[in-house]
Parts: C-alpha cells; sequence; structure tokens
C-alpha cells in the first residue's frame, strides 16, 4: 500500500518533470533563433550599408572632372602610343579591346 501511494505521487511528478525538461529546452531553441535572426538581420542591413557607400564613392570619383581629365588623357596616351602595342601581335587586339569596351564608353 505504501508502495502504491509512492508509485502514485513519483509518476506525475515525472511526467512534469519531462514536461517541464522538453518546455525549456524548446524555448531555449526559440530565443536562440531569435537571437541568430537579429544578428543575421543586422550583419545584412550593414553589409547593404557598405555596398551603397562604396557605389556613392565609385560615382563620386567618377563625376569627379580630376577623374575625367585622367581618364581622357590616359586614352590620348593610349591611342599615341599605339606603336609599341604594334610589337605585341594578338595581344595587341586584346589589350585594345578589352581598354575600349570596359573603360572607353560613356
Amino acid at each position: 500500500m505504501v508502495s502504491g501511494f509512492v508509485l502514485s505521487a513519483i509518476i506525475p511528478f515525472a511526467v512534469i518533470s519531462v514536461i517541464a525538461e522538453q518546455m525549456a529546452a524548446d524555448s531555449l531553441q526559440e530565443s536562440n533563433m531569435a537571437i541568430l535572426e537579429a544578428a543575421n538581420q543586422a550583419k545584412s542591413h550593414e553589409l547593404s550599408a557598405y555596398f551603397t557607400t562604396i557605389e556613392k564613392q565609385a560615382v563620386t570619383t567618377a563625376l569627379n572632372p580630376v577623374t575625367q581629365d585622367a581618364v581622357n588623357l590616359f586614352d590620348q596616351t593610349f591611342s599615341e602610343q599605339s606603336y609599341f602595342l604594334g610589337n605585341l601581335g594578338d595581344d595587341r587586339v586584346a589589350v585594345e579591346n578589352y581598354w575600349r569596351n570596359q573603360f572607353g564608353q560613356e
């Protein structure tokens, strides 16, 4: 009889303990996921802001008259020095095409 009384007290306690442990584990997992998602969003925002800053700096540099003058002078010098590229054979055409296609467009 005493053992039946002890078992009837221990079994509900054990069930409640298992349920409480599972609830605590689920709560910790949800909390950790929320923290990771917040960190992910923060890093994503940081990265987007960084690339926006770099893009603005590139546009500002490209619009700078000094930069434009330098590019124009480089293009002019490149054309004037084409005799040097004549010694390169097939590489001459590749270098010239690369320059014109990448940087010569306005």
